[in-house]
Formats: C-alpha cells, sequence, structure tokens
C-alpha cells in the first residue's frame, strides 16, 4: 500500500509521466501505454516493449516491469529513456505479417516528433508472442531497431541473412 501511495505522489508532482495513449495506424485506433520522465531532454533513447498473449499494456508496465525494489518508471528517470507499452489487438500480436509492424513505426514517428528521441537508440522487446513479434521486426524494421530482446519468444521467422549482423539479446 505505502508503494502504491508512493508511485502516485510521484506521478502527481511529475517526476515521471505515465500516461495512456492512442494513435490511428491503417484506420484502426491502437493504444500504448507511454513513460517519459521529467527534464528527459533530447536525443535520448526509446524502449518499446511488447506483452505476452492474452495480457496488455497494464500488465508489463505494472506487473511484469514492477516489483517490491524497483519500477520501470523509476528506471526511466534514472536512466533518462521513453519506455512505451503497446498494446495489441485482441491482446495478441501480427506475428508474421505487417500490422504491428506498422503500429511500432508509427509509435517511433510520434515519439520523435513530440519527444524527439535518438532514432539511433530505439530498442524493441517483448515478452512471449511479443517476443515473436520482436523476431518479425528483425527483418522488417533492421534499418531502424538498434537491438532486439525476445523473452520467451520463440522465432516464427527465419532472420534475413542479408541484414547487417543484429544485436539480439533472447531469453528462454
Amino acid at each position: 500500500m505505502k508503494k502504491n501511495i508512493l508511485l502516485l505522489l510521484l506521478l502527481v508532482v511529475g517526476i515521471v509521466s505515465a500516461k495512456a495513449d492512442n494513435i490511428t495506424v491503417n484506420g484502426t485506433s491502437r493504444s500504448y501505454n507511454v513513460i517519459v520522465p521529467k527534464d528527459l531532454g533530447e536525443n535520448r533513447p526509446l524502449l518499446i516493449f511488447c506483452h505476452g498473449y492474452n495480457q496488455d499494456a497494464n500488465w508489463m508496465q505494472f506487473n511484469e516491469f514492477k516489483n517490491d525494489n524497483v519500477s520501470m518508471e523509476a528506471v526511466c528517470d534514472t536512466a533518462k529513456f521513453i519506455c512505451v507499452f503497446p498494446n495489441g489487438i485482441d491482446r495478441a500480436w501480427d506475428t508474421g505479417g505487417d500490422r504491428d509492424i506498422n503500429f511500432i513505426k508509427a509509435i517511433i514517428d510520434k515519439m520523435a516528433t513530440q519527444h524527439k528521441i535518438d532514432r539511433n537508440r530505439i530498442y524493441l522487446g517483448g515478452f512471449s508472442m511479443g517476443g515473436m513479434l520482436t523476431y518479425n521486426a528483425i527483418n522488417k524494421m533492421h534499418d531502424i531497431i538498434a537491438a532486439f530482446v525476445s523473452c520467451s519468444g520463440p522465432s516464427v521467422v527465419t532472420p534475413n541473412s542479408k541484414t547487417r549482423p543484429i544485436p539480439l539479446l533472447h531469453i528462454q
């Protein structure tokens, strides 16, 4: 209870801005949670982390990325980077097509416009089905994403050997 009150107080006084937002992609309204530290500055990194099947952005942000000792909000504030937790359609991801690739690209463009992120330090990761989406993005976004991380998400595509060497952390 004390932890929740402290987090609420930190959000109210504006140390960390955490909010839900929407963006329209290919005619569909898509939602995501975004954490933006106060006094972020320009040319800061962006991390996009995708939930697993039947989960959502709130689950990732408030359960997977939070425990009794640390929260993603505190990490973002200390390290000065933006973190986005997107929501898949019907709590799932398009792990082989372009629907969610286009969503991620739209988020990147919006963060670049709103917060002047460093386009050379954009990172994409995901848990389970979100990790499968991350593997899909390796072939389709290797020129946009600096490094990838998949947690418990098996590869559903064969990485294209014609791309640059891909920094990838796979946690199984």
